[in-house]
């Protein structure tokens, strides 16, 4: 691994200042599956962290994950999710 990236999980923007892309290319990466991330968002909007070792592969030519297995997605339940109604 380069010196210039550390093991902390990336955020777009830091890839973004890292190499001059664009965030639409980020994401476009990510959803082709050339930049691996995961979803960490509790909403319909994602949040993407992005793994350094993803990065430094895609930056040296290597393709770092196959199509269409890019994300996990963590959602979280709902607090009440299991309880039972009582009024209705």
């Amino acid at each position: 691994m380069s010196a210039s990236l550390n093991r902390a999980i990336l955020k777009t923007t830091d890839v973004r200042t890292r190499t001059g892309w664009s965030l639409l290319k980020i994401r476009t990466l990510i959803e082709q599956g050339k930049l691996k991330a995961v979803n960490t968002s509790t909403s319909a909007r994602p949040y993407w962290n992005i793994l350094p070792e993803s990065l430094e592969a895609l930056l040296n030519g290597e393709q770092s994950v196959p199509p269409k297995q890019v994300v996990s997605t963590v959602r979280k339940q709902r607090i009440d999710a299991h309880v039972p109604k009582v009024f209705g």
